[in-house]
Parts: structure tokens; C-alpha cells; sequence
């Protein structure tokens, strides 16, 4: 039986969709484990990541399925958390709008311009919290900034790895576009839907 493209699409996205939130967890217990650690460390949007380069703005729902379990992991009230995580992970999909003018497998090829969308996409997560922070208590600017000092780390770490597999074919590639060539290379001309 073959899948078809929306199939595969909704399998990929449900994989990476579970991985983020594995990921996620993970990095909560281990924050409260190792508070005095200094840092905080977490893969959910460098998998986001790899989901929005395979399949465009819908892969962002990788890390907002991410911000689900933190409603009830988190301190908050079941609103303040809706607000905070899901809800502010949204504004990852702004970073898809540069999308609109430089196709994904071009940023793919250059290595500073997929850095650059990688720091990108954090700013876009920032201003998402500093935006869910400002209809909370309207502390815009402070949450902005120190959401996004206290992401350096996952910024460094993501950049280095994303930017190390990224020549792995298969993996950080538009999938439309990769899945028609490999159905040419078997003689397939076309992608069914």
C-alpha cells in the first residue's frame, strides 16, 4: 500500500509532534532536577524546526502541540498556561513568513541564512511570550528580553546541531519537493494527495 502525501505528512507531523512533546517534558523534569544547573535546555523547537523546513507554516504545529503538557506541568493557572505555552508557541509560525520571499531549500543551502532563520524562529517564540506575558500582568519588554537570554542556550545548541545535520538528506529538506524526486527516480511522475 502506498501513502499518499497527505498521509505521510499527517504521520511525520504526528512523530515529530510526539518527540517534541517527549522532549519537552523531558527538559521540565530536569530543570526542577538540576535547578541550580544554570541553564535550560530543551530540543522542542529545534525539532519544530526541522518540521517547519520539511512541510512549511503547518509544521509549527510541532511545537505548539510542545506547549501542552507544560498547561499542566507548569506552576500556572489552566488559563495563564493556555496563554503562556500553546497559545504564545503560535507565533513561531510567524518566522514561515520569510518563507513568502526565500524558498525553505535555499536556506537550507546557505549556511548563514539558516542560522539566521534558526535565531529567527526564537525571536518569534519570544515575542510570543512577551506578547502572552502582556495580557497577563503587561510586562512586555522584560519577558521578551529575558525569555530570550534564557533561550541562549538552546539557540547555540540548536544552531550547531541543526547546522551539522542539515546536509543529511532526507531529514532537513522541503518534503514535497524531496518525496516527487524520489518517486521520479522510481518512475512515478506525480505525488498523490
Amino acid at each position: 500500500m502506498e501513502l499518499t502525501l497527505n498521509k505521510y505528512r499527517m504521520m511525520d507531523l504526528t512523530f515529530f509532534s510526539i518527540l517534541a512533546v517527549i522532549a519537552e517534558v523531558i527538559s521540565i523534569v530536569a530543570l526542577r532536577e538540576f535547578s541550580g544547573a544554570g541553564f535550560y535546555l530543551s530540543f522542542s523547537v529545534m525539532i519544530a524546526i526541522i518540521s517547519i523546513i520539511r512541510w512549511g507554516a503547518i509544521g509549527s504545529v510541532v511545537y505548539i502541540a510542545s506547549g501542552i503538557p507544560m498547561i499542566f506541568i507548569s506552576s500556572e493557572e489552566i488559563l495563564t498556561g493556555l496563554l503562556l505555552f500553546p497559545l504564545a508557541n503560535t507565533f513561531i509560525s510567524l518566522s514561515t513568513i520569510i518563507f513568502l520571499f526565500i524558498k525553505r531549500e535555499d536556506i537550507i543551502k546557505n549556511r548563514l541564512l539558516f542560522l539566521t532563520y534558526q535565531v529567527l524562529v526564537f525571536v518569534c517564540i519570544s515575542f510570543g511570550k512577551g506578547i502572552a506575558s502582556y495580557i497577563i500582568d503587561g510586562n512586555f519588554i522584560n519577558v521578551l528580553y529575558s525569555y530570550f537570554v534564557s533561550q541562549l542556550f538552546c539557540i547555540l545548541i540548536t544552531c550547531l546541531f541543526l547546522t551539522s545535520i542539515s546536509k543529511k538528506e532526507g531529514l532537513v529538506v522541503n518534503m514535497e519537493k524531496y518525496i516527487l524526486s524520489v518517486r521520479v527516480e522510481e518512475g512515478k511522475n506525480d505525488i498523490s494527495r
